[in-house]
């Protein structure tokens, strides 16, 4: 039952992903406003539900799976970044968050320019 939820999740969190970027990029004309928007919004609402959930011991496991897995996992990946950073901060891992920040950020840019390298060489 918990893989139905995470798929309509994720269907709903991929699709409001879209539709907000859209409605965003449309309101400003700037493409990177709309990114670094859903972004915040989605590091927020982990925050959020992190803190909620653990609150509430009532909530199944399909409305956790759901909302965490499903919907913000699709809306987007950069806020479980910045939560699990937070996580490995806030034990005392600092050389880990450290090293997840910067690596995450540097790797990340070289295996985009990377990918758009290949790419154009094989098109």
């Amino acid at each position: 039952m918990n893989l139905i939820g995470i798929a309509l999740g994720g269907a709903f969190g991929a699709l409001s992903r879209y539709f907000l970027d859209r409605g965003i990029v449309n309101w400003t004309g700037e493409p990177i406003i709309g990114t670094f928007a859903v972004n915040m919004i989605g590091s927020f609402l982990l925050g959020f539900l992190i803190v909620m959930i653990g609150n509430r011991t009532e909530w199944s496991s399909l409305i956790k799976d759901t909302l965490t897995i499903g919907v913000l996992a699709s809306f987007t990946t950069f806020s479980t970044f910045t939560v699990a950073s937070i996580h490995l901060w806030q034990s005392g891992d600092y050389s880990k968050a450290l090293y997840n920040l910067g690596g995450s950020i540097i790797i990340g840019l070289f295996a985009a320019w990377l990918g758009l390298t290949v790419g154009n060489q094989v098109s």
